[in-house]
């Protein structure tokens, strides 16, 4: 045994033994505080083997697959009129009959591209190549051997942007004087990469005409129309010398019409199409909304939420996807039902994503989708926050003694498996029909 790896006890052996079944390896290597790789390997050595379940199609699912596809529909369409998730219907797409179609590169647009690659932007590329991907178009540049030359800058045309630059050009003068073979953003970024190499870049001091124009104009007029006044200037410089000068833009206060409408409209609306519809910016909606003390949890970081048959709300397409399943199957369920109403050990706020309940309404399960828990995928600061704070969910809750009522749903379990089969274990589903009674 390697030097400091934790030997396994009889209770964390037993806990796996009795979970491998219904839980993943993700999910145990949280409920014992242990790297996946070491659960995957003890699981192994004890010889314990899950059972796969393969997505069987049957002869008439394939033939109204065909008939789907004679009427030009697009996947996503075909599989919303099959039942089945579309990403299974990706998966099996061989077996359901489907071919990719529109991937064969024309002759002609073979010739088009050897001509306009090597030289032209991306914007125009895409547009003279129409349907293609930048991936696509990557990966047969690359197999006709050709090369972009736009990504590489020639010591004649570095010497050129800096000798422009220091003379008073600015970086859209540039652009236009080198034949927009290198884009605005990458001018600026070599220039500045230039810049730490003790090459200081000219800044052009600001006019008396220049701040006359701003101080008289910038509380009235919004920042679009300030640019347009100073166009010389950038948004940034803009933003950078009002805070120098302490130029604020006046606060518009809230009629009582507007706040009618946020009042009515915060439950089933998000921030954004609200400031569309009374002419104010996001920010300020959702200022004002908190200010009013008027809490939505139905909308996730950007403000968006997704509703679902039945109007219920969700925070992302996949929590779509599973509460449009739930309420095709006839489940008695609730959407952001709060821990404490469900388990009397709980004091916090957090909220269960999915309820589910008996006819007689007697709580069952607590259903949690753990959507950007990817380990595979690297971390960022929220990323790791939310690992974290997931870790410590499940950890509570097996605490509690009600891990049996949870079921945790990863990113990799809606990629690998059917509703059916993630669903099949907890209600009362027949994945071979394909069909789920009411609960």
């Amino acid at each position: 045994m390697k030097s400091g790896t934790k030997r396994w006890d009889i209770e964390e052996t037993k806990i796996l033994t009795d979970n491998y079944k219904t839980k993943s390896d993700v999910e145990i290597s949280i409920m014992l505080n242990r790297e996946v790789k070491g659960v995957e390997s003890k699981r192994k050595s004890l010889g314990l083997k899950r059972e796969i379940k393969k997505f069987v199609i049957s002869k008439n699912m394939y033939n109204e697959a065909q008939a789907l596809l004679c009427k030009d529909m697009t996947l996503k369409n075909i599989a919303k009129e099959l039942g089945v998730p579309y990403h299974t219907l990706i998966a099996y797409k061989s077996d359901f009959g489907i071919t990719s179609k529109n991937n064969n590169w024309t002759i002609e647009d073979i010739e088009l591209l050897k001509i306009i690659y090597e030289n032209s932007e991306w914007d125009y590329i895409l547009e003279k190549l129409k349907g293609r991907t930048k991936d696509g178009i990557r990966a047969k540049a690359s197999e006709l051997k050709i090369k972009k030359k736009n990504y590489f800058w020639s010591n004649d045309d570095l010497k050129k942007s800096i000798d422009m630059y220091n003379s008073g050009k600015t970086v859209n003068e540039i652009y236009e004087l080198l034949n927009h073979t290198h884009s605005v953003s990458a001018i600026t970024t070599k220039l500045l990469i230039k810049e730490k190499n003790n090459i200081k870049l000219h800044k052009t001091p600001w006019t008396k005409d220049e701040l006359d124009i701003l101080i008289n104009n910038y509380e009235t007029t919004t920042m679009e129309e300030t640019c347009k006044l100073l166009p010389n200037r950038t948004k940034n410089a803009i933003i950078r010398i009002s805070c120098i000068l302490n130029l604020n833009k006046p606060t518009q206060e809230w009629k009582k019409e507007e706040d009618e409408i946020l009042i009515n409209m915060y439950e089933t609306t998000n921030d954004y199409d609200i400031s569309l519809l009374i002419g104010r910016t996001r920010r300020s909606v959702k200022w004002r909304r908190q200010g009013l003390g008027l809490e939505c949890h139905f909308y996730n970081n950007h403000g968006n939420a997704y509703p679902a048959s039945d109007g219920t709300m969700c925070l992302s397409f996949a929590e779509l996807e599973i509460t449009n399943y739930l309420i095709e199957k006839h489940v008695n369920f609730k959407k952001e039902v709060t821990y404490s109403s469900l388990f009397e050990s709980d004091t916090t706020k957090r909220r269960v994503d999915w309820a589910i309940y008996s006819d007689e309404n007697e709580f069952m399960y607590a259903i949690e989708y753990f959507g950007i828990y990817d380990l595979k995928r690297s971390r960022n600061k929220i990323r790791t926050i939310y690992i974290k704070h997931t870790r410590k969910k499940i950890k509570d809750l097996y605490k509690y003694g009600v891990i049996d009522q949870c079921v945790f749903i990863f990113p990799g379990d809606l990629k690998n498996k059917t509703l059916d089969e993630i669903f099949y274990p907890y209600v009362n589903i027949n994945p071979c029909k394909t069909l789920l009674s009411a609960v």
